[in-house]
Formats: C-alpha cells, structure tokens, sequence
C-alpha cells in the first residue's frame, strides 16, 4: 500500500511482524488464552474473537498513539487510533454472527463474497467448525492451529479493510443494512469524522517503526492478555461478555416481554457492572 515519504503503511509493519521470531511467540501467546480455558470452550471462545483478532487488536493498539493517515496523493494526517479502536471494542460482530443470520433468515442479503478476502475471515459455519474442533483427537486447539484457522479472523474490521488497511466502512455498511444490528448509532459518530478519509492508508513514521514499535507491540500484547482471558478488568469487550452470561443464565429462554430496565437491573446485580440498555442488547443480540 502506499505512504508519504518518511512513512510507512500498517501493512507493510504487519508483514515485517510476521516475518520475525516475535510473531512465532506471539501466536503461541494467542492461542495460550485458548489453552487456559476447558477444551470444550475453545469454539465458543474463537466464535467471538480468533487468536489474529487478539494479535490484529495489540498491532493496532500499539501504534494507537503513533498512527497516521496518508493518503494516496500523499496528504498526512496525525490519526488518534485510541478512540477508534474504543468504539470497536463495543461494537462487535463476526462472521458467524453473519451465517447464522443468513441460514435463519434466507432472504436476507447475502455478504459478498470478496469480503472472505477484504476481511480475511475465517470461512466456516460455526456449528461444522465446532463439530469439527471436538472432533479431533488431540483436542480442539490443535485443530484450529493446524488448520490454519488462528491466522483468521472471526471479527470484522469496522473502519478498515485488512487488505491494505485503509479506512473503509463497508462492513459496517453491509451489517448495518443487511442485519439490522443494534446498538449501531454508537459508531455512527466516528464513522462521520473518518468518512472524507476512506481510502487513505493507516501509516507510521519509519524512524518510530526502526526505533520504538516492537517495544510497545510487547507492552499492547501483554496488556491486552497474554496469558490471560481477562484482558483488562472493565473493558468495555468484556464487560459485555459478562453482561450476555449473565442474561443467559437468568432467562435462559429469553425475558419474555419483561421492561428492560427491570432486565438490566438484575443483570447488573449478577455481574456487576453498570452495563446500558444498549449495552444488554447488543449482548442479547450476540447470542446464538
């Protein structure tokens, strides 16, 4: 993809990532959060986030105060990643989320095809995958690393592609008029700042990416939880997991026209958290 001078894209820093012995510990650190969890819930796990999506979200959150857009007449642009990538942290939707809707509703609008490419998703109905995952003898995870699987991913990018990772909304587009998703006028603000820039590229200056970048992928990696499944006590991610454990253990057959906020209130009393309302429906929304 293309830079100013002096500047290079995300992708080419992701390529150079991947060619380095840092990537090879890094996806073994990925998938220990999946080897600190019982084998039978490793598919449920990677329904909601894939080992690259753990290492998508740490490269990113690395350069978050360090990125730049450029564009392709050669423009730049200092670009605040932090609350780019908070406002996806709350608004998350995967590629099973998207066959689900469409084997139950099959009249809706299909997702184009070349978005398996754009996006880099994993390309495996969910219920295949998990019957395929429990079926290996040696145990789900190494089915999904010998599959090729952990270098997928189940999310997609809200405001970029993954191709040369330049802003693009189309996901978000496709999601939002094809399925309806709730919850989705929270992104709508920064969709309106970062639409005149679609088409330009997420960069770095190349002195920081010589210099400092490996420092703070370590530093993101391990904050966003190495070894942990808990990322960061009160991210807004996990609050919502909890928030949809929580619904499902309380009303295992839905609330049955009980007022939200009473359903709030008793979610909030089982996690925790002070979760929204709309917070509790993205999180019903969520659930298979």
């Amino acid at each position: 993809m293309f830079s100013a001078l002096g500047y290079i894209p995300f992708r080419d820093l992701f390529h150079k990532f991947q060619m380095t012995d840092l990537n090879t510990n890094v996806s073994r650190g990925s998938t220990d959060i999946f080897r600190s969890i019982p084998p039978e819930s490793v598919p449920r796990l990677l329904r909601e986030a894939s080992p690259a999506d753990l290492v998508e979200g740490s490269l990113l959150e690395s350069i978050a105060r360090d990125a730049y857009l450029c564009s392709p007449a050669g423009a730049v642009l200092k670009f605040d990643l932090r609350s780019a990538l908070e406002y996806v942290d709350f608004w998350d939707f995967t590629v099973f989320d998207v066959m689900r809707m469409e084997d139950e509703h099959p009249n809706c609008e299909a997702m184009p095809e070349h978005f398996y490419l754009k996006y880099n998703l994993i390309r495996y109905p969910f219920d295949d995958l998990t019957r395929d995952m429990n079926g290996d003898k040696q145990g789900p995870l190494h089915f999904l690393e010998t599959s090729g699987l952990e270098f997928q991913n189940s999310k997609f990018a809200l405001f970029h592609d993954r191709v040369g990772y330049t802003i693009s909304f189309d996901a978000f587009d496709f999601i939002r008029r094809a399925h309806n998703f709730i919850g989705d006028a929270e992104f709508l603000p920064l969709k309106d700042v970062l639409v005149p820039f679609c088409g330009w590229s997420i960069c770095v200056k190349e002195d920081y990416a010589r210099e400092q970048w490996l420092a703070d992928y370590r530093k993101a990696f391990a904050t966003r939880g190495h070894a942990s499944t808990e990322p960061s006590a009160g991210r807004p991610a996990i609050i919502r997991r909890k928030t949809k454990e929580a619904y499902e253990a309380l009303f295992p057959q839905g609330h049955k026209g009980k007022p939200w906020l009473a359903v709030l209130r008793l979610v909030n009393q089982r996690t925790g958290y002070s979760a929204s309302v709309d917070t509790l429906k993205r999180a019903i929304r969520a659930s298979y």
